[in-house]
């Protein structure tokens, strides 16, 4: 796998905070459509979109492809009826496996997620490919 930059946690955090700040519409609100995955621009956007701009923002810095993967996952308690679909960027770092996630901050490793209430759902199978697989944390 390729590596990443020397900066990788700080500009990967440069990112997060600049993408996050950008405002959230759902797609029904921005696009008229119930599910709408786009890059996301001035006009905001929904997690979804967070994720592919944080995705196109890291690879455009030289973050390599292989290394950042769209994933989904369910958000809210299985203890509850509520749940909902959610998408995320994952990068895949030397030390552990990262979410760049418009509902925290910071990083997260993922590991992380599983304790706040989400359930992994699915993950490309390898950045930048249209081939997903199940996403299971080792």
């Amino acid at each position: 796998m390729n590596p990443l930059p020397k900066d990788w946690r700080e500009t990967a955090q440069r990112i997060q905070t600049e993408v996050n700040a950008l405002p959230y519409k759902s797609d029904p609100e921005r696009y008229g459509k119930r599910e709408f995955w786009e890059h996301i621009d001035a006009q905001g956007g929904d997690c979804e979109d967070y994720a592919i701009g944080k995705l196109n923002a890291l690879h455009e810095l030289g973050f390599p492809i292989e290394r950042l993967r769209l994933a989904t996952c369910m958000v809210g308690w299985r203890d509850t009826q509520y749940q909902e679909g959610h998408a995320v960027l994952v990068l895949d770092a030397p030390d552990d496996h990262y979410v760049l996630d418009n509902r925290f901050p910071s990083l997260v490793p993922v590991s992380h997620l599983i304790g706040s209430g989400y359930s992994l759902d699915r993950i490309q199978k390898v950045g930048g490919s249209r081939e997903w697989i199940k996403w299971v944390h080792n």
